[in-house]
């Protein structure tokens, strides 16, 4: 979630919007309704399922067998790298996933606990989508008051404002109506209404 003050921010660098609140959510596989999420707040939380995942990561990457107790399975899989899943509902069986390798022709596998996560996995994708086309989250605040007041719009061949006080001839169809300039549309629309002086 995009959050650019100081209370909570997180860097995401993989993100599009870098800096924000970190949550986990818990989505309905069917429905794609958000039932419940969790605000990460720190290592301090008493979310933590793991202690230090970096450390059962190198446990687990010379064991050769299941790791498992009662609740809970950890699972390593290398596809093109280490994935590893925790899971509380799936065994550690494999799956077909109706792929064929496009050079052995071979069918491609791979453990039901992924299978079934990246089929389920559109829950949170339909949140993103939605917050997406909200607008407001990727808007800034200069956009909108560009947008708010001047509108370009067509009119007769004349000279540009900004070009022309840059000595610079240019012949331009497009005029602000609120300002009644002539203007090009590219550089100098923003250049006039952003700068006192261009």
């Amino acid at each position: 979630m995009l959050w650019k003050k100081r209370l909570l921010k997180q860097d995401i660098p993989l993100k599009r919007h870098r800096f924000g609140i970190k949550l986990f959510e818990f989505v309905d596989s069917n429905t794609h309704f958000l039932i419940d999420f969790i605000t990460y707040t720190g290592k301090e939380s008493n979310y933590e399922i793991i202690s230090n995942f970096n450390s059962i990561e190198k446990e687990i990457e010379n064991e050769k067998e299941t790791v498992c107790n009662k609740t809970s399975l950890i699972i390593k899989w290398r596809d093109r790298w280490n994935v590893f899943t925790l899971t509380s509902a799936y065994s550690n069986t494999m799956s077909s996933t109706r792929k064929q390798n496009y050079k052995t022709n071979e069918d491609i596998v791979k453990p039901t606990s992924v299978v079934e996560y990246n089929k389920y996995m559109a829950g949170i994708d339909t949140i993103n989508r939605q917050l997406v086309t909200c607008g407001t989250v990727r808007k800034t605040i200069r956009h909108i008051i560009l947008s708010a007041r001047h509108f370009p719009s067509k009119l007769p061949s004349k000279r540009c404002v900004v070009c022309s006080n840059l000595s610079s001839r240019k012949i331009t169809m497009y005029i602000c109506t609120d300002c009644v300039a002539s203007l090009c549309v590219i550089p100098c629309f923003r250049t006039y209404h952003t700068r006192t002086r261009y």
